[in-house]
């Protein structure tokens, strides 16, 4: 995919703060220079079709997930975060975004004690994008 003009050069492929979630599944982010998508690893994939979409619930959001199989690993779920990756000018910049969406689904944003929705986030790295923005789909940064 390197020659591919989707392809941003100054990208790798890497796997970002996969980890076990509440419900047995593990979730994670995966990087590569065509795209960032969030996976779900989850057993009970196994009895879904390919292509059906469901909603995954964790404490951050509720996000349409779509399952997909890869040869030699099995059933997984996959929700777009970015394609084309060309607004990253680099990995670090990549991995801080991804970072901030596995951060947000957590449900590190909260609202503080006077019962005030949190203020949005921005992100000050270069090239990345708001948490908002980042699960909205939208680049640029903002809500």
């Amino acid at each position: 995919m390197r020659d591919v003009p989707l392809c941003n050069p100054l990208l790798d492929v890497e796997a970002v703060g996969f980890q076990l979630w509440p419900d047995q599944a593990i979730a994670g982010v995966m990087i590569t220079p065509w795209m960032m998508k969030l996976l779900l690893v989850d057993p009970a994939l196994e009895h879904r079709r390919l292509g059906d979409v469901f909603h995954w619930s964790c404490p951050g959001a509720a996000l349409p997930m779509t399952v997909e199989e890869l040869p030699e690993f099995g059933r997984l779920a996959g929700f777009s975060l970015f394609s084309p990756m060309d607004r990253f000018h680099s990995q670090k910049a990549a991995r801080f975004a991804a970072e901030g969406a596995l951060t947000a689904l957590q449900g590190a944003e909260t609202a503080d004690s006077s019962g005030a929705p949190p203020a949005p986030q921005t992100m000050s790295a270069p090239g990345a994008v708001g948490r908002r923005g980042l699960l909205r789909g939208l680049l640029g940064g903002g809500s």
